[in-house]
């Protein structure tokens, strides 16, 4: 609405649009949606849209009535219980022929809601992490985006129930496969809402994705933001500290034994410094990264001169 207010052409402006402008001119001048932009902009006056919205608090996001609303909703009824509906259902009927049963389960909404999470998972990490290289997000999308995590969101929004199957139960009883079908039902939903309101704005769908994901910022979200790898950072420690007054050799110390690994790095008994990564070697140099870094450090022990 404000960018109606704030950008829509006077009727002179549009007449000319359409009288004097270009083949794409003219066709914008007489669209439906300029007509309905001048008409909006003409009647403001008498029913300001805008001033009504900010009235009434309508992007108030702490409203009672969200603590009913779980998740975006899916306005057209067939297509959101098409999402609920597993390929075992129309599969019992045999006088479906394939591309009947296709249709009548939630596959292809899977298909497109696969796509599109992906997407919206990478905009929600640009937006959150602006300066992460391309491998820590992508390691935060991994964590976001895999059956076992959106089997157990699914669960969680109450997909499980809803959704519609006739799967053997000794198929069910095993993990991978169990995840593996709220997994595909979560992002059949998600393909329902993009069908729903693929005219429409997207934030409301992003945010909700970003909400379901926070387990994943909280744990990961530490390795986002790192400082580009210095992958000499042991070699110019090295040299550092090759020839220094303790006469004595920099070490380095594993702390753990899984990703994201921690590493020390300590000449003789003192701490030099200490890094994070997602192997060992990453870690390592974060580490001497993390000791070049104190100067004066550095400098009480070795034999150089600190430029």
């Amino acid at each position: 609405i404000k960018v109606i207010y704030d950008s829509v052409p006077t009727n002179e402006d549009i007449n000319d649009m359409v009288k004097n402008g270009s083949q794409l001119e003219q066709s914008i001048g007489v669209s439906p949606a300029m007509s309905v932009a001048s008409y909006l902009k003409m009647e403001q006056r008498s029913l300001d849209i805008e001033s009504v919205f900010q009235r009434y608090k309508f992007e108030n996001a702490d409203l009672s009535v969200h603590q009913f609303v779980r998740y975006p909703v899916v306005t057209n009824i067939n297509l959101e219980n098409l999402a609920f509906v597993h390929r075992s259902i129309p599969n019992m009927n045999v006088n479906l022929t394939e591309a009947q049963k296709t249709v009548m389960s939630n596959e292809r909404l899977e298909f497109l809601g696969d796509s599109w999470l992906g997407a919206f998972v990478a905009y929600v990490l640009y937006r959150k992490y602006p300066f992460s290289d391309e491998g820590a997000l992508s390691r935060m999308k991994n964590a976001i985006v895999n059956n076992s995590n959106l089997g157990k969101l699914s669960q969680k929004l109450g997909f499980k129930e809803r959704l519609k199957e006739n799967i053997p139960r000794s198929k069910t009883k095993i993990k991978d496969r169990s995840f593996r079908q709220y997994a595909d039902c979560f992002e059949a939903y998600l393909g329902a809402l993009v069908i729903d309101r693929f005219s429409a704005e997207f934030l409301d769908v992003v945010d909700w994705i970003e909400e379901l994901s926070q387990d994943q910022f909280r744990t990961l979200g530490g390795t986002m933001e790192k400082k580009p790898l210095n992958k000499n950072a042991k070699g110019e420690l090295g040299n550092y500290l090759q020839f220094n007054k303790l006469d004595a050799k920099v070490k380095y110390f594993c702390l753990n034994n899984q990703p994201p690994f921690k590493s020390e790095v300590r000449l003789c008994d003192i701490f030099l410094g200490m890094g994070e990564g997602q192997n060992i070697k990453e870690a390592e140099q974060r580490a001497a990264m993390e000791a070049i870094d104190d100067i004066d450090t550095i400098q009480k022990y070795s034999i150089h001169v600190m430029e």
